[in-house]
């Protein structure tokens, strides 16, 4: 059926017929754009209101779970510190809470520099040795590039260590050897 033209009523150039018939048809149109643009709108903001109520504690249960598998004076478990306090916000800990012992062996099995230089050092030094003792309680601390710096330098370290044990002077391995 065709809308019948009365230009003299109405500016639209529609009959009052035809625009009755023409309302609700408009109005289910608006009413559609309304919704989905309020559901877009809602989508949005629950997102983020989703993404941003993890608790504020999950960085500290992230890094807890990281030094508890690590060791707490280890250099990885410093990283986590850091990380946790200064780089990543609630929502990524929590995120990353679920593959915490996954990283926990990453760590371990990429700190086997620093395991073969104590090693070596140890079965140099002699197990039961003060050296030794003090190679595996700071070999932890120390990160794998300094620990394969150390193994490049392992004559003048070894010498170093040497030397304080038998002074008796053995307050720490430092991470770069000591210039002779």
């Amino acid at each position: 059926m065709e809308a019948v033209i009365d230009s003299t009523s109405d500016p639209s150039g529609y009959s009052e017929g035809a625009r009755d018939k023409k309302k609700p048809r408009s109005l289910y149109l608006r009413a559609l754009a309304l919704g989905i643009a309020a559901g877009c709108g809602l989508g949005y903001f629950g997102h983020h209101f989703q993404v941003n109520a993890a608790p504020q504690d999950a960085c500290k249960r992230w890094e807890a779970a990281i030094c508890r598998g690590v060791g707490q004076d280890t250099y990885a478990c410093q990283q986590a510190k850091t990380a946790s306090a200064l780089l990543l916000s609630g929502p990524a800990c929590a995120q990353a809470q679920p593959s915490v012992q996954a990283k926990v062996e990453q760590i371990k099995a990429g700190r086997g520099p620093c395991t073969e230089l104590s090693d070596r050092l140890c079965n140099q030094l002699g197990p039961e040795g003060q050296g030794c003792e003090l190679v595996r309680s700071k070999a932890p601390t120390f990160s794998v590039k300094d620990c394969e710096d150390m193994t490049k330098n392992y004559d003048q370290v070894l010498a170093q260590i040497m030397s304080r044990q038998t002074r008796g002077t053995l307050p720490g391995l430092q991470a770069r050897p000591e210039a002779p």
